[in-house]
């Protein structure tokens, strides 16, 4: 179950699986002070020239290959403005799609809260429909997610401080929304990352919703990556339209589960997990503790949900 006192472990720098020796395709893990062939621990490496690294210079790594993907000087604010008013349909979308479920959540909530408060027996049929309808809710919230990845190279890979500082005032005045400028958030948007032998960046492959928005921002800026050299970025998928909302519906269709790494809402394995994460022990609680726990649960950012199962986890 959910508690206030749960923490939202950090996430890693580079996810499992992430850092991959390009000659070798062996992945390298985490250990202590080094990133080091996870073969190797299982001494199943034949591959003898493949170095540790040390998580400082990796890092150091990484943040200089962020330069490579910087945006010109402005063109994010330019680009901003094309967004907002994406966001805003998304919202009106999301808000008219939900409204439904929304309601059968309260009305199946407090059909159990009463059952609850009367000392019945809590029916199984109506727990069920609780737990599935809060499901649809979190994977349907997944679509705006990835909106929020379309905002997320304007400022983790803007170095220009005053367009960084007009983007954010205005999201946080307009919106109540508070960014943070952590260009280390790039690595979200890399699904494997290549190394020599010796640990240096070779190429890189985008997660599949992350390489549409670098096309996005390739559209809208023609010049933008064409220093790289020919075969650093290995994503070749074309997409038919730049169009948000008909990218995100191809996606859709197989509920996003090829839009990120870790986006596995179509697998029965990640619903298990989700639930259970959500409702196991609450047929322990007592009376009042379960009344309280379904109010709150009924008023917790869904979002935050899929962060803490899915992005966190891997699943």
């Amino acid at each position: 179950m959910i508690t206030e006192e749960d923490k939202l472990i950090r996430q890693p720098l580079f996810a499992k699986g992430c850092l991959t020796f390009k000659n070798s395709g062996h992945t390298l893990i985490l250990d202590r002070e080094y990133y080091r062939c996870s073969e190797q621990v299982k001494g199943n490496c034949h591959h003898h020239e493949e170095k540790m690294i040390r998580v400082k210079d990796m890092v150091r790594r990484f943040d200089s290959l962020i330069t490579k993907f910087e945006l010109p000087e402005g063109e994010s604010g330019r680009i901003f403005d094309e967004l907002l008013m994406v966001m805003v349909k998304e919202w009106r979308k999301s808000s008219q799609r939900d409204m439904y479920l929304e309601e059968i959540l309260v009305s199946t909530g407090n059909l159990i809260i009463d059952q609850i408060k009367k000392r019945n027996e809590v029916s199984k049929a109506d727990f069920l429909e609780f737990k599935r309808t809060f499901y649809t809710l979190l994977k349907n919230q997944y679509e705006e997610m990835l909106f929020n990845y379309l905002l997320d190279p304007l400022f983790t890979l803007n170095p220009w401080p005053k367009e960084q500082d007009e983007m954010a005032a205005f999201l946080r005045k307009s919106m109540g929304i508070t960014v943070q400028r952590i260009r280390l958030y790039f690595s979200w948007h890399v699904r494997k990352i290549f190394l020599s032998d010796d640990g240096q960046i070779e190429g890189i492959e985008f997660e599949n919703w992350s390489w549409y928005v670098m096309q996005y921002l390739k559209h809208h800026i023609p010049a933008y990556m064409n220093n790289l050299k020919k075969g650093f970025i290995v994503n070749t998928r074309r997409f038919d339209t730049l169009d948000f909302f008909e990218v995100a519906d191809e996606f859709s269709q197989n509920d996003f589960r090829d839009a990120m790494s870790y986006s596995a809402f179509a697998t029965n394995y990640a619903k298990e997990k989700i639930l259970h994460k959500i409702f196991d022990g609450f047929e322990d609680l007592k009376p009042k503790a379960k009344i309280e726990y379904l109010k709150k649960l009924d008023g917790l950012t869904k979002q935050s949900f899929y962060a803490y199962f899915a992005t966190l986890n891997r699943i």
